[in-house]
């Protein structure tokens, strides 16, 4: 199988307790870009995608050609 060689090598970390796993984030990560907990946020996700409409005021060309008869 084409996994072989990377079970083996988690074999063999884990036999010499060296193997590392991803842990839950706890508390405020400042060292990353959303140490504010935006990326997370609902709110701004529904917001970010009404805002292009709300810039544009329907004054985009292909707005007009939609809206037009």
């Amino acid at each position: 199988m084409a996994y072989d060689a990377f079970e083996i090598q988690l074999r063999e970390l884990t036999g010499k307790d060296r193997l590392r796993s991803l842990r839950e984030r706890k508390g405020i990560d400042f060292t990353s870009n959303d140490y504010l907990g935006f990326a997370e946020s609902e709110e701004l996700r529904q917001a970010a995608t009404v805002g292009p409409f709300l810039r544009d005021r329907g004054n985009s060309p292909e707005l007009q050609q939609k809206a037009s008869p």
